[in-house]
């Protein structure tokens, strides 16, 4: 007995249309994957500006609240924190300045300060937090506000650190200077050939404010 075996043709057309809608959708999804690395990407290069922004808009609140510090004479009285610069605009961004004195300011003669500098663009907030305090003159190996007379250095005199007058300074011969020398006069009076630095800014006698970061924190906001 003989069995016919009747084979059917393929049918290639559809066999196309499944590998075209395979390979459609591989291709769509590949798609949005793509856009959607490019996008993710974009966004964090974008947030990533931004917070850099934020972060110096801090820290320009940040200098300018030390150089306004550095100008009191007296310095800040109190222990309440105050708002030194509000929403102040800059750039594409603001930033907000608090000083907050020391609780033992009351009895010392030495003042401390946190300054608190908050940078903001859009909705990203940066703060730069540091604590400032006075400096005594007891750096200075020879400081003085007047001369009263002529005060010479020698040959033979050894200053082992920072000499300052808001007067002149008067050298002759060869006095050794193992720090900074310098005056806010025009001139000094001299015995040689000499070269200071000549009328830097007056120190504010006797409340100078020289400000020391002691520690520097910064947060992340929103």
């Amino acid at each position: 007995m003989f069995f016919m075996l009747k084979i059917c043709p393929r049918n290639e057309s559809g066999v196309s249309l499944i590998a075209a809608i395979v390979f459609t959708i591989m291709m769509s999804t590949i798609s949005v994957v793509t856009v959607s690395l490019v996008i993710t990407d974009n966004r964090t290069s974008g947030n990533h500006i931004v917070n850099s922004q934020a972060f110096w808009l801090a820290e320009a609140g940040l200098e300018r609240a030390c150089g306004w510090l550095r100008q009191q004479d007296p310095p800040p009285g109190g222990l309440s924190p105050f708002t030194q610069y509000n929403d102040v605009a800059l750039g594409s961004g603001t930033y907000t300045v608090v000083i907050d004195p020391d609780d033992q300011n009351q009895g010392n003669y030495i003042k401390e300060y946190w300054i608190t500098s908050t940078g903001e663009v859009g909705n990203i907030q940066r703060q730069i937090q540091i604590k400032v305090k006075m400096c005594t003159f007891g750096k200075y190996t020879y400081c003085t506000d007047s001369e009263g007379g002529t005060i010479w250095f020698i040959t033979g005199d050894v200053l082992e650190g920072p000499v300052h007058s808001n007067d002149r300074i008067s050298i002759y011969e060869s006095p050794t200077f193992l720090g900074r020398v310098t005056s806010a006069a025009s001139s000094f009076r001299k015995g040689g050939n000499y070269n200071p630095t000549l009328k830097v800014t007056n120190l504010m006698l006797p409340a100078l404010i020289s400000l020391r970061c002691k520690m520097c924190l910064i947060t992340i906001g929103k």
